[in-house]
């Protein structure tokens, strides 16, 4: 494997990245995206890794389609989420395809005043 550029690179990239920002008029912090999903997280947690991620309401979608794909028994996939029965069937709903993630998402929002 190669090694890692010298300190002084290293602080040349950075400022030069640190310069385009101001330049671009970017942010200095990206706020996060509520409808990503962390591939890895989400794969750990189908594998049934011991000290499992927690996972975001999408990861849980995501989780659900991939188990279901599995043949895993729907009582053992509501069982792994910890879910309320309410919070699975919109689970469920938007791992069919019958309702699309952004409501669950939107639904939890309302609930919780959290913008999404």
């Amino acid at each position: 494997m190669a090694g890692v550029g010298c300190g002084s690179c290293w602080e040349a990239a950075i400022r030069a990245d640190e310069r385009l920002r101001i330049e671009e008029q970017l942010p200095a912090e990206c706020p996060p995206d509520p409808l990503l999903i962390d591939e890895v997280a989400v794969e750990r947690f189908c594998a049934g890794e011991a000290g499992k991620p927690q996972l975001t309401r999408p990861e849980k979608v995501e989780a659900a389609r991939r188990l279901i794909a599995r043949n895993v028994p729907l009582d053992e996939i509501r069982r792994r989420l910890a879910l309320s029965s309410r919070i699975w069937r919109q689970i469920l709903a938007a791992a069919n395809g019958d309702l699309p993630v952004q409501t669950v998402l939107v639904r939890r929002a309302d609930r919780e005043a959290v913008a999404v």
